[in-house]
Formats: C-alpha cells, structure tokens, sequence
C-alpha cells in the first residue's frame, strides 16, 4: 500500500481532525464521510494506520439494512 503522509494530503487531515473532535464518542463511516468531506472513509482511515495512528473500529449492527462501523482515535 502507498499511503499518503498526514502532513501532506488534506483528506487524511480532515478526518484526523474529525475523529480527534469527536473524542471517545468516535465518527461512524457516514459521519467521515458528511463531515470530513473524503470519497472513501475506510481509505482515509486505512492509510492514518498506515501513518502510525491507532484507530479502533467497532461493528456497531445495522442500520437501514446497512453495516455500521464507529471508529475512534
């Protein structure tokens, strides 16, 4: 994988900030996806790992017929 580096790619900075603003409440795929403004949450989360971030997913059921995932910093 060629992750991008945090401090040079607006997407990865984006939902960093998002999920450091949303505490230990975490940000669900949909909530990156609304506020943090990125085509592919799951991406943008894979390539914060990739930078050395520690973010936990949990599968939360669904919703609507829909997997939800919450993850948090």
């Amino acid at each position: 994988m060629h992750a991008g580096k945090v401090e040079n790619s607006q997407p990865l900075q984006a939902v960093l900030a998002f999920l450091k603003l949303r505490g230990s409440a975490g940000a669900t795929t949909w909530q990156i996806l609304a506020e943090a403004h990125v085509a592919n949450p799951a991406t943008e989360i894979s390539a914060l790992r990739h930078n050395g971030y520690f973010i936990n997913c949990k599968y939360e059921g669904k919703s609507n017929g829909r997997k939800v995932y919450r993850y948090t910093l």
